[in-house]
Order: C-alpha cells, then structure tokens, then sequence
C-alpha cells in the first residue's frame, strides 16, 4: 500500500484471508479499522471445534478490529438469494458505518458468491446513496480454484496509489 495518506476511518467488505490482511495491514498504516463479512465466521477454515463466537472474537483481538457487522447470509449461497436482499443488507451497514474509503472484492473472481458479493456491495456504495464514500479500492486473492486463464477485460489490474 503506497501513499502518504491512508485512511482514518477503513471499513473493509469481507472476513476471509484477503480481507483480514487487508484490515490488520491498514490498522498498521494507522487506520482505525472495521471488518464486514457474510459468513459466518472470520477466515472460514479454521479449528471447526472452536466456537464460531470465540473464534471471531479471537480474531478481532489479535487483528485489533474495533467493530464488526454480521450480515447473516449465507457464505456459499449469496448467488441463490435475491440480489436486493443482499444490497439491503449490506446497505444497512454502511449506512450505520459511513465508512469513507472501502475494499471491495474483484468483481469477476471466478466464484459465485464473490462476483454476486462484488455486485452487491457496488451497487449498495453508489455515490447518492453513500454519498461519505470518497474511495473504492478493490483487491484479488488467487486461489487454487482459479484454473482458467484470464478472458478479455476480466483481468484485475492492482495500482499502488491511495488517490
């Protein structure tokens, strides 16, 4: 993360890996940092013996998260839900957090769930409807799932700059 001026306030949309690193990375550059994630659990994959709660908590302390917003939706299915229930919900917390600055998901990830979870969160942070958000920064996590190569125009092309 290059730039002088990294967000006071970052409200980051996802609990996995990426979106873990990407909030305890940015609480290191000085951002106070709030976590939303659709599963439930932060990091799915974990000790499955671990209480969901103890296990959230637990990463929450270690990463320093201030807040975090459950959803409630279903991790594997968001592709067999109504689009509008996924932006009302998503909705509902942005509009609680006003967050100015926010990471969002590649919006062609090769999964379902994360190309409907881009399209909701996108369509749930336009600007008359969360007219505090300034920024849109998006981050793509390679997994071994992704077998194909890359078709026209789907292709994630990271910058470096926070403006």
């Amino acid at each position: 993360m290059a730039g002088p001026d990294p967000p006071a306030l970052l409200t980051v949309l996802g609990g996995g890996v990426l979106g873990v690193e990407f909030a305890y990375i940015s609480r290191i550059f000085g951002s106070r940092v709030r976590i939303v994630e659709k599963a439930d659990r932060l990091i799915p994959g974990l000790d499955p013996d671990v209480s969901r709660e103890a296990e959230v908590e637990r990463v929450c302390q270690e990463y320093g998260f201030k807040e975090r917003f459950e959803l409630e939706l279903p991790a594997t299915a968001l592709d067999t839900l109504p689009r509008g229930d996924v932006v009302s919900a998503v909705s509902r917390v942005l509009e609680r957090v006003r967050p100015t600055v926010l990471y969002l998901p590649f919006g062609h990830d090769v999964h379902s769930d994360h190309q409907v979870a881009f399209q909701a969160l996108y369509s749930a942070s336009k600007s008359f409807r969360q007219p505090w958000i300034k920024r849109i920064l998006m981050g793509e996590a390679v997994s071994e799932t992704e077998f194909a190569p890359p078709l026209g125009g789907t292709v994630f092309a990271p910058t470096t700059s926070w403006t």
